[in-house]
């Protein structure tokens, strides 16, 4: 499952360079199965020298405390989410956890129904004209990348509208993301 963020990409790299893979957070929420506080787990947890880091950097990007929790939509299908908040929360009750876990939940099964999707019906053109718009690149800015004009990635845009059954980029790169990509591949001409 790749990662989606709305956090800050200081907080994105250093998470991904620090701590991924190796985040004590995550494997207590995981080991618990359910929400867990930051605040209230933090100083029961060993952060190495790394994670460390990442919670400074989480902390001067603005957010100091957060909830996570792992969710599943089958035996085997699980994904890790984060709710982050710009000030400590002592007043979350465990109502307040089974809550957050519902909507993250909620989230989860919508995006793994739309694995349905066949990626395998868009030509290699459309991909990188899809994978570019994952990136978050403009019309111009794909164009210039593949060496086309912008009305020919106008038209790849709405190929890929067409196939996907959509009609947004967002749209577009959740129906991508949610087809089970693993790996976001890089933009390449």
């Amino acid at each position: 499952m790749p990662i989606l963020s709305t956090w800050p990409e200081s907080v994105r790299s250093a998470y991904r360079q620090q701590m991924a893979g190796d985040d004590p957070i995550m494997y207590a929420a995981m080991t618990l199965g359910m929400p867990v506080h930051f605040l209230t787990l933090e100083s029961s947890l060993d952060f190495n020298d790394r994670g460390t880091s990442v919670l400074d950097v989480m902390r001067a990007a603005g957010f100091h405390d957060g909830v996570t929790t792992p969710v599943y939509s089958k035996p085997g299908d699980f994904a890790y989410f984060v709710a982050a908040f710009e000030e400590e929360r002592p007043d979350l009750t465990p109502a307040d956890l089974r809550r957050i876990k519902f909507l993250f939940s909620e989230y989860f099964y919508r995006l793994r129904e739309l694995e349905t999707v066949r990626m395998d019906t868009l030509s290699r053109r459309e991909l990188q004209v899809l994978v570019a718009m994952v990136h978050d690149k403009s019309n111009t800015e794909i164009a210039r990348l593949l060496g086309v004009s912008e009305h020919t990635v106008g038209t790849y845009v709405r190929r890929c509208f067409e196939k996907l059954n959509v009609h947004s980029r967002t749209q577009a790169v959740l129906r991508f993301v949610g087809a089970g990509t693993m790996k976001i591949p890089p933009l390449e001409p």
